[in-house]
Order: C-alpha cells, then sequence, then structure tokens
C-alpha cells in the first residue's frame, strides 16, 4: 500500500511575511551593533577625557584645605619620617552631591609615588587617609601631586 500524504497547507503570502521577518530580524542585528560600536566609542572618548584631566600640586607642609579636582579637595595633617620615606595622613574630601567608592588616589613626591584606596567618600564628607611612601627623604617632602585615577559613582535618583 502505497499511501500518499497531503500536503500541509501554505497560506497565501507566507513567503512575504518570511522574508518581512528577515528584513526586521537584520535590522534589529544591525541596531544591536550600532548601538554596541556607538558605546565602545563613547567609553573610549571618556577614558581619553578621564586621561586629560589635570594633575594638582599640593604642600605637604600646609594643613589648610587645597583643591584637587574634580570637587574634591586634600588636608593633609602631617608627613613623618617612616622606614625608608614618608608617611602622609589627611583627609579626601568630597566636596560633590555624588558618593564615591572604591576611590583610587595616586600621591608622587618626586619621583616617587603611591597608589591607594578609599572605600567611601559620601557627599559633602571627607575620609581619612594615611599612606607610605617608600624612598623619599622627609627633608625633600614639601611637595606632592595628587591625582583622582579611579572612583564609582553611587546616587539615589529622586
Amino acid at each position: 500500500m502505497n499511501e500518499q500524504f497531503p500536503q500541509a497547507h501554505k497560506p497565501k503570502g507566507s513567503k512575504t511575511i518570511s522574508i518581512v521577518a528577515l528584513v526586521l530580524s537584520a535590522i534589529a542585528v544591525l541596531g544591536c551593533l550600532f548601538t554596541f560600536l556607538l558605546f565602545l566609542l563613547l567609553v573610549d572618548d571618556f577614558e581619553e577625557l578621564r586621561a586629560e584631566r589635570p594633575i594638582f600640586y599640593i604642600d605637604l607642609t600646609h594643613t589648610a584645605v587645597q583643591p584637587i579636582g574634580e570637587g574634591f579637595n586634600i588636608r593633609v595633617e602631617g608627613v613623618e619620617e617612616h622606614l625608608t620615606g614618608i608617611k602622609i595622613k589627611g583627609q579626601i574630601i568630597n566636596g560633590t552631591s555624588l558618593d564615591y567608592k572604591k576611590v583610587k588616589i595616586k600621591i608622587s613626591v618626586g619621583k616617587a609615588e603611591q597608589e591607594f584606596y578609599i572605600n567611601t567618600i559620601s557627599s559633602r564628607h571627607g575620609a581619612k587617609f594615611d599612606v607610605y611612601i617608600p624612598d623619599v627623604p622627609v627633608e625633600r617632602s614639601e611637595l606632592a601631586t595628587v591625582e583622582m585615577v579611579d572612583w564609582l559613582v553611587s546616587f539615589i535618583p529622586d
């Protein structure tokens, strides 16, 4: 017995619907690709802007508040001889309306430099720091540069 099965019924215009669905899918994929490429360009531009931030000089013998950029200030509380270098104690003050987390700061004295992190600096508050910079004679530790290297911003929208 040789039975033939009837062919499935295809509604008119099914090829047109398939082509339209394929074109819409291709447009969606291209849109996602365009958005991703735009994101990469913006991130690259943002990194370039961050790289062009100014570096601020601070007087380590001066205990008044000194600007370090990005809406932040520093107050040096003291510099003391420690091991082969110096230990700088002070406070980073956040003058912005945003909370900053995982703030990475670089302090350079002469050719020596040290990076350190402050976990959280709340809006309009300060956070103490204590950083050791090796191989710096205390008598040559009057001027330093301070650079905000990296951070995360935290805010609660209205």
